[in-house]
C-alpha cells in the first residue's frame, strides 16, 4: 500500500511539473519570439530609409534627428549600409551626434545559407555574439541584403547589444527561485537571471560566457548526466537531474523561428517546488498507515481530490493566457479553502477579462496581456490602412422605427462588418452611428495592412450582394431590412496609440491619413449611383495590387481639408 501510495505520489508529481512547465515554456518562447520579430520589423523600416539616396545627402542637422529618433524607438546602436559597388556607410546610434562614417569593401552577396523572405530574393540573418570594441560590450547583428533591378544586391546590418535581451528574462520568470535563460546554440550564454552570468566580463575572444564559466549554478549542468537523470514526456525538452545536492527541472526548447538564428530558450528551478505539497501528502498517508490501514484510502482520494482542480487550474490558466475566452468554464467549488479561493479568484478575472474584450477590440486585449499592459504608455507614427463605412439612407430608414428596432438593424448589420474586419486581422476603432471606423496594422505589426483591408471590403461587399439576392428571392423576413453600403480606404502615416486622460483612455489613431479615408467615404455620394456597395481606396492603398485589379480609376480629386489631389479607384 506504502509502495503504491509512493509511485502514485510520484506520478502526480510529474504530472504537475509536465502541465506547469510547458505553460512557462509556452510563455518564455512567445517572449523571445515576439521581440526577435518587432526588431526584425523596425530593422526592415529603418533599412528602407538608411538605403535611400535621399538620407545620405539630407542635412546633418535632419539625419540627427531621424537617428535620434530611431536611437529612441529601437535597440539598434549601429547601422552599416553597404552599395552594390561596395561603398560603406556606417551610422551610430549610441551616439547620434557622430558624423557617418565613410569607407568601401568588397560588394555585398548574400550566402546560400541565410534565409531568403518569401516571394522576393532578398536575404535575412543573425549572426554569433561578437565583442563590440566601440560599444564596449558583446552584440548580435542582424544583416539584410535587398537584391536591385541589376541583380547585385545591397547590405545594411544592424547591431544590437546582448544587454537588451535582459529585459526579456523579467517576463519569462514566474516564480521566485525559477532561473531564466537564453541560449546561442548549445553552449553560448547570451541571458541568464544567475548573479554569476552579471559578473561575466566580455572580450573580442569570448564575448559571452559559455555555461562552463557559470560554474556552482545549475545551468553548468544543463547538458550533463547523473545517474539521477530523469526526462519528461512533454511538447518541449524537459528533464529533472541532481546539481549542487538538489533535483532540479530544467525545461527548454529551440526558438521555432524562420531566421536560422539558433536560440535555446529555458528555465530551471528546484524540483521540491513542485514536490513538496505532494510529499506531505505522502508522509501523512505513512503516518495513517501505521494507526490504521483506512488512512492509505484517504490520502489517495485527498490526492485525487487535488489533483483534479490542479488540472483545471492550468487549463483555465492556459485560456486566460491565450485569450480563449470562449472555452472558459466555471470552476467549481471545493471543501479546500486554498484550492475554493484560488478558484473564485480565477472565476472572477475570466469574469472581468469577457468583459473587458467585449467593450475593446479582441486584438487590442490580447496584445495588452501579451506585452504586460506596456502598451498602455506607447503612442506613435506608424503607417496603417483606415476604413470608414456608412449606411445610404439609414436616417430616413431610421426615422419611422421604434428605438429597439433600429438597435436590432444596426447590431445586425455590425456584426456582419466586425466579423470581416476581424477575420482579415483588422482592429475596429468605433461605431459612428450607423457607420464603423476600423483599422489594420495594429496594434499588431503586419506587411500588408493594406491587402487585409481591401480583403475585407470585397467581403462585406460580398455578404451585401448575397443578402440583395437572398431579398429578392424572398429568403429573408419581410421586416428584416438591406442596407446599401459606402466604403472608403486609405493608407498613410497616423499616430497611433492610447488618448485620452489619465482616468480615462481611448486606444485609437488620428491624423490626416484618417480624415482622407472618412472623406473617400463621402464622395462616394458621387460616384454610387444605383449600386448596393461602392468601395473607393486611394493610390496609397491599391499600390500594392496589380493595375488590372484596382478597379476603375475615378480620377484625382481635391479631398474637403486638403488641398492636394487624391487618386481615388472605384475598386468596387
Amino acid at each position: 500500500m506504502f509502495l503504491l501510495l509512493e509511485r502514485t505520489a510520484e506520478r502526480q508529481t510529474i504530472t504537475f511539473m509536465r502541465e506547469i512547465g510547458e505553460l512557462l515554456l509556452d510563455r518564455a518562447l512567445e517572449v523571445v519570439d515576439s521581440h526577435f520579430a518587432k526588431e526584425e520589423a523596425q530593422a526592415l523600416l529603418v533599412a528602407d530609409l538608411v538605403a535611400a539616396d535621399e538620407f545620405a545627402a539630407a542635412p546633418a542637422a535632419t539625419r540627427h534627428k531621424i537617428e535620434r529618433v530611431f536611437a529612441r524607438h529601437t535597440s539598434i546602436k549601429r547601422v552599416t549600409y553597404t552599395s552594390p559597388k561596395g561603398l560603406q556607410m556606417t551610422l551610430s546610434l549610441s551616439n547620434p551626434f557622430q558624423e557617418l562614417t565613410l569607407s568601401t569593401t568588397s560588394p555585398p552577396t548574400p550566402n546560400s545559407k541565410m534565409r531568403r523572405l518569401a516571394g522576393t530574393n532578398n536575404f535575412l540573418s543573425w549572426s554569433p555574439p561578437f565583442f563590440d570594441e566601440d560599444l564596449g560590450q558583446p552584440c548580435l547583428r542582424l544583416t539584410y541584403f535587398e537584391q536591385q533591378n541589376t541583380g547585385t544586391f545591397e547590405r545594411i546590418s544592424f547591431d544590437y547589444p546582448v544587454s537588451t535581451l535582459k529585459a526579456l528574462l523579467d517576463k519569462m520568470v514566474w516564480k521566485e527561485g525559477e532561473q531564466a535563460f537564453i541560449l546561442f546554440k548549445q553552449n553560448m550564454v547570451l541571458a541568464s537571471t544567475e548573479p554569476a552570468y552579471a559578473l561575466y566580463q566580455g572580450s573580442i575572444k569570448k564575448p559571452v560566457p559559455a555555461i562552463d564559466d557559470l560554474s556552482g549554478t545549475p545551468l553548468a549542468k544543463l547538458w550533463t548526466r547523473s545517474s539521477e537523470y530523469r526526462r519528461l514526456k512533454t511538447a518541449y525538452q524537459a528533464h529533472v537531474d541532481n546539481t549542487y545536492l538538489q533535483r532540479t527541472l530544467f525545461l527548454y526548447a529551440d526558438l521555432k523561428r524562420e531566421g536560422h538564428i539558433p536560440l535555446i530558450v529555458g528555465a530551471y528551478m528546484p524540483a521540491a517546488d513542485f514536490s513538496a505539497p505532494i510529499s506531505t501528502l505522502q508522509h501523512v498517508s505513512a503516518i495513517a498507515l501505521a494507526i490504521i490501514g483506512l488512512g492509505a484510502i484517504l490520502i489517495l482520494f485527498v490526492g485525487n481530490k487535488l489533483s483534479t482542480p490542479l488540472r483545471r487550474l492550468a487549463l483555465q490558466a492556459r485560456a486566460i493566457e491565450d485569450l480563449d475566452l470562449d472555452s472558459l468554464q466555471t470552476l467549481p467549488p471545493s471543501h479546500f479553502r486554498e484550492v475554493d479561493d484560488t478558484n473564485r479568484t480565477f472565476n472572477a478575472a475570466g469574469a472581468a477579462l469577457q468583459a473587458f474584450a467585449r467593450y475593446l477590440p479582441k486584438t487590442l486585449v490580447k496584445a495588452l496581456l501579451q506585452s504586460d499592459f506596456a502598451q498602455l504608455d506607447c503612442t506613435q507614427q506608424q503607417e496603417l490602412t483606415i476604413m470608414f463605412t456608412d449606411i445610404v439612407g439609414f436616417t430616413t430608414f431610421a426615422s419611422n422605427l421604434e428605438p429597439e428596432e433600429t438597435t436590432e438593424h444596426l447590431n445586425r448589420h455590425f456584426q456582419q462588418i466586425t466579423e470581416a474586419i476581424a477575420a482579415t486581422g483588422g482592429t475596429v476603432d468605433k461605431y459612428l452611428g450607423d457607420g464603423v471606423m476600423a483599422f489594420w496594422g495594429a496594434p499588431e505589426p503586419v506587411a500588408d495592412h493594406a491587402l487585409r483591408a481591401l480583403e475585407a471590403a470585397k467581403a462585406i461587399a460580398a455578404k451585401i450582394e448575397m443578402d440583395f439576392a437572398a431579398k429578392a428571392a424572398g429568403e429573408l423576413p419581410p421586416d428584416q431590412p438591406v442596407f446599401r453600403l459606402r466604403i472608403g480606404i486609405h493608407t498613410g502615416p497616423v499616430v497611433v496609440g492610447n488618448i485620452g486622460t489619465s482616468d480615462r483612455m481611448n486606444y485609437t489613431v488620428i491624423g490626416d491619413t484618417v480624415n482622407i479615408a472618412a472623406r473617400l467615404q463621402e464622395f462616394g455620394k458621387q460616384v454610387m449611383q444605383s449600386r448596393s456597395v461602392v468601395v473607393l481606396a486611394s493610390e496609397d492603398t491599391l499600390a500594392q495590387v496589380l493595375e488590372k485589379e484596382r478597379g476603375a480609376f475615378v480620377g484625382a480629386h481635391a479631398m474637403r481639408g486638403r488641398e492636394a489631389p487624391i487618386g481615388v479607384y472605384r475598386y468596387i
